[in-house]
């Protein structure tokens, strides 16, 4: 995954296989934790049945993402 550019069909396809394949509970991390890892929370909301909506929450300031650099593509992905 990465923290500038939205994930493509690949990946997405990719990641959900990955998930698919680990046990729960797991812990996911970034080089900061906020980023990637809150892309990955929010795929695996969505591949759980979880809305775009619920799935952007994973992207918060408070886990120290920041949707006002050049990491908000991430965000515009959810949308």
């Amino acid at each position: 995954l990465r923290s500038r550019e939205a994930p493509d069909r690949a990946t997405i396809l990719a990641a959900q296989a990955f998930f698919a394949g680990i046990e729960y509970p797991a812990v996911m991390h970034c080089k900061s934790g906020a980023d990637r890892a809150g892309l990955a929370s929010g795929l695996v909301t969505m591949f759980e049945g979880g809305t775009a909506t619920d799935a952007l929450k994973q992207l918060h300031w408070r886990f120290g993402h920041f949707n006002r650099s050049r990491t908000g593509i991430l965000d515009a992905f959810f949308l």
